[in-house]
């Protein structure tokens, strides 16, 4: 009996391996954002735009997008850089990149923009007049 699941699990290993030729195994992730700056203060239907600085965790990395979300709280938004790695063999990335994310306030107020970091979050409160 143990011959036979010995030979059942070469088999299943064997099959994994017969594949269709390359390897995929692309991968999308929101990096921590390491610092950020911005103004604190704007007026309403301005434009602030904020300068994120992240570190890709491999070197071949592109930016797909800075991601959004409204958060639990009124005027509070998560944010944060998602990056796409294409490829499976890329060695490790130890330099910073950067990103910029804006935002746009419709109607006056304060509000949170929560930066996703590596411990929490990085948290900047903006006033709208």
């Amino acid at each position: 009996m143990t011959r036979f699941f010995c030979l059942l699990a070469a088999g299943l290993g064997l099959t994994s391996c017969l594949g269709s030729g390359k390897e995929t195994c692309a991968a999308s992730a929101l990096e921590p954002v390491q610092t950020v700056s911005g103004p604190k203060t704007i007026a309403v239907n301005q434009t602030a735009s904020f300068l994120l600085t992240y570190v890709p965790q491999l070197t071949c990395n592109r930016l797909e997008s800075v991601y959004e979300t409204q958060g639990a709280a009124p005027n509070t938004l998560l944010i944060g850089p998602r990056v796409t790695y294409p490829d499976c063999t890329c060695p490790a990335n130890t330099l910073p990149a950067q990103a910029t994310y804006t935002f746009k306030p419709t109607a006056a107020g304060t509000y949170y923009l929560n930066f996703i970091a590596a411990n929490g979050y990085i948290t900047d409160t903006l006033v709208v007049n």
